[in-house]
């Protein structure tokens, strides 16, 4: 498993090694709770886990998983104000923003989004075209 943010280390996109540093994360998560109010993903997160009598979080399935990942919209509100076991304040050096980030960039890079999620990162994605796009269209706003 490795603890890793950094877009070019060499298990960044590494499925195997993400979902353990994901289940590490989520049991540490679960134990803490702190976070529940902040977005939906924490409420989505606890409630899969209570699901199994042991409270394992790496018995969370990959879509239960991802479904955590989906509903993160990385305000950054857990990490940066709430959580007091991220890197420079902890050992554990939890950052559960830049982990949903690093496990949406592994689904990117292996194709394991959809049509629409492509089509939206490709078009919004190119933001001196939206610009164009938006100026020619202002007039009719």
């Amino acid at each position: 498993m490795t603890t890793t943010y950094d877009p070019f280390h060499p298990a960044y996109l590494d499925k195997t090694d993400l979902r353990e540093e994901m289940d590490r994360v989520f049991d540490l998560c679960h134990g803490c709770r702190l976070c529940f109010k902040f977005c939906t993903s924490f409420p989505t997160l606890f409630a899969a886990i209570d699901e199994h009598d042991d409270q394992d979080a790496a018995k969370i399935t990959d879509a239960q998983a991802f479904q955590v990942v989906d509903e993160c919209f990385n305000c950054k509100l857990c990490g940066e104000v709430n959580c007091p076991y991220t890197p420079g304040k902890h050992e554990w050096a939890l950052d559960f923003p830049r982990l949903m980030l690093r496990a949406d960039a592994m689904r990117h890079a292996t194709g394991q989004v959809g049509l629409k999620s492509r089509a939206t990162t490709a078009v919004m994605g190119r933001t001196d075209l939206m610009g164009k796009a938006a100026t020619i269209a202002a007039p009719l706003a």
